[in-house]
């Protein structure tokens, strides 16, 4: 909860949104609003690659969940974490380059 305490379900606080004031220094500014967008965008996006990761490489290295995992299906994940990892570094570099290339 953000502000004066109107939360929406993806927890961006509605008054920040709509300009009410703030608790903190009793108004916005669109700073404030800028910031909060993107600490919500942010934390979307790590929970979007977390759940992207797990699911991928669950389903790649554990073929029997079981109470334990051993000692291949540990080797697997691991390696598999390290590859998406990189990947997705690769990736945002990319992303990064193209973006910085157009200003």
């Amino acid at each position: 909860e953000l502000g004066i305490g109107l939360t929406s379900k993806r927890g961006v606080d509605q008054g920040l949104l709509e300009g009410k004031e703030s608790k903190m220094d009793g108004k916005s500014t669109k700073e404030d609003i800028m910031q909060a967008l993107k600490e919500e965008s942010d934390r979307e996006f790590m929970k979007d690659i977390l759940n992207s990761l797990s699911t991928k490489c669950f389903t790649k290295c554990v073929s029997k969940p079981g109470e334990r995992l051993d000692k291949a299906e540990q080797t697997c994940l691991a390696k598999c974490v390290d590859r998406f990892l990189d990947s997705r570094s690769v990736v945002f570099e990319t992303m990064q380059e193209r973006g910085s290339s157009k200003d």
